[in-house]
């Protein structure tokens, strides 16, 4: 056997240590926690992008080497060392997007660390759910954007009164008439698993849910029992913390009385309709700073995307029958003007609902004077763009939503004439011009990003 020197039989161990030296030494992600999503996850199309580091962070060193691809306008926000991105409009259905974060990151102290981080998502397809007419009230569906694989979500014999999704479609509360008269709050998971009771209302009558952006708040509408004659209050807005189950009145100086609670699409804002002033309030949920804009059509409008604007309706009065017109509140200026440019006579409209890209209304209308069914538009702002998506002098439409990308409109339809009502979900495509109809037998559908 041929036998080596000495000198490089030490070579060689050497080596060996060195190599196993290196194999040992510490990763450049080592001071990286967690991506949000892990690598190779589905998510929705709305859901914000984190990066959780184990040490507090100089956040210009680690915004300044964050990429995307495919390229997405966004923005950066920080909760303690977790850096999250936000789009600015939803992410593209079935697109994979890859993130990297390489370069050198400062830490808090000015240590500098190498990091050559990058994982990739996917966005899921979103899908609806949809309310079905069971029994006393209905049960919650869902199915596929094109009316396939249609299953219920909820089994209460009937009771289910409302309900909404959050943000990134992963969980549903939803409100429950309980045994006593009253109605509860319940949550599940998006494919109806994980049901639970949120807040047991006993007689009072919760309802009205709506989720804050970092799914952690749900403000509500809450009806307390008097015991003494039986009846009940006057509405309340309620808040939830989900994490703890801590529940109470939306702290203000005079009790929030009032529903149609909303949280803004930033959720540092929440609006209600305000019984008693009788209009729209707002409340900056960090200043407690108020707004109130009068209108004597409930509800609490729609939010533009940015959540700087209201968009809401509000009836004038006319010679002979009064005419319900859409205008947009400027919480930065504090001026409301038409939303059209100019007052649209002798028209009624129905609730308008903000498209995604902030370009387009969808809203319901009708000459006055006129029969009770409405046409369905999408109708552009600042633009006298307008759109025509559905008209049958036979039905009307509402409950009308946008999809994350705008590219879609679910809406209801409601023939007239029959008893009882027949009611059904369809689609309209920006793309092909068309509406289908996806589902019978349902109403009030709400995307499921």
């Amino acid at each position: 056997m041929l036998k080596l020197p000495k000198i490089f039989s030490l070579l060689g161990l050497l080596l060996i240590l060195i190599g196993s030296t290196a194999c040992q030494a510490p990763s450049k992600n080592t001071i990286v926690d967690q991506t949000i999503p892990v690598d190779g996850e589905t998510i929705s199309a709305t859901s914000a992008i984190g990066v959780a580091f184990k040490v507090p962070m100089g956040t210009d060193s680690v915004e300044d080497t964050f990429a995307i691809s495919p390229e997405v306008d966004g923005t950066f926000a920080w909760e303690e060392n977790t850096l999250w991105f936000e789009p600015k409009q939803a992410f593209t259905s079935g697109e994979t997007y890859q993130v990297k974060i390489n370069g050198e990151l400062k830490d808090r102290e000015g240590e500098t660390i190498p990091v050559n981080l990058h994982w990739d998502f996917t966005i899921r397809e979103p899908e609806l759910v949809y309310y079905q007419l069971t029994g006393e009230w209905g049960e919650i569906w869902r199915a596929t954007a094109d009316g396939q694989n249609q299953r219920p979500l909820t089994e209460t014999s009937g009771k289910v009164i409302d309900f909404a999704v959050d943000l990134t479609g992963s969980t549903i509360i939803f409100s429950v008439k309980n045994e006593v008269g009253g109605s509860d709050l319940w949550v599940m998971d998006r494919a109806g698993n994980d049901q639970r009771l949120l807040v047991k209302c006993d007689q009072d009558h919760c309802r009205e849910p709506s989720w804050s952006r970092d799914q952690v708040q749900v403000a509500y509408t809450r009806e307390i029992f008097n015991s003494d004659t039986g009846n009940i209050f006057p509405p309340q807005i309620w808040l939830l913390d989900i994490n703890s189950g801590d529940t109470s009145q939306l702290p203000r100086e005079n009790a929030a009385l009032g529903h149609s609670p909303s949280f803004s699409t930033n959720g540092m804002k929440l609006a209600y309709y305000d019984i008693i002033d009788v209009g729209i309030r707002v409340i900056d949920l960090d200043t407690s700073q108020e707004f109130f804009y009068p209108t004597t059509i409930s509800g609490s409008g729609d939010w533009s995307p940015d959540s700087t604007k209201i968009i809401f309706n509000d009836i004038l009065p006319a010679e002979h029958e009064p005419f319900v017109e859409v205008f947009i509140a400027d919480l930065n200026t504090q001026e409301i003007t038409p939303a059209f440019g100019t007052t649209i006579l002798d028209t009624e409209f129905s609730q308008p609902r903000w498209s995604p890209d902030d370009f387009w209304v969808a809203v319901a209308l009708r000459p006055v004077n006129s029969g009770i069914s409405k046409s369905l538009w999408a109708l552009g702002l600042g633009s006298e763009r307008q759109q025509l998506i559905a008209d049958e002098p036979s039905a009307t439409f509402s409950a009308y939503q946008w999809n994350p990308s705008g590219q879609q409109l679910a809406y209801q339809r409601l023939e007239l004439g029959f008893s009882p009502s027949k009611i059904s979900i369809w689609i309209w495509d920006w793309e092909s011009g068309g509406s289908r109809q996806i589902i019978d037998n349902g109403g009030r559908p709400l995307w499921l990003p």
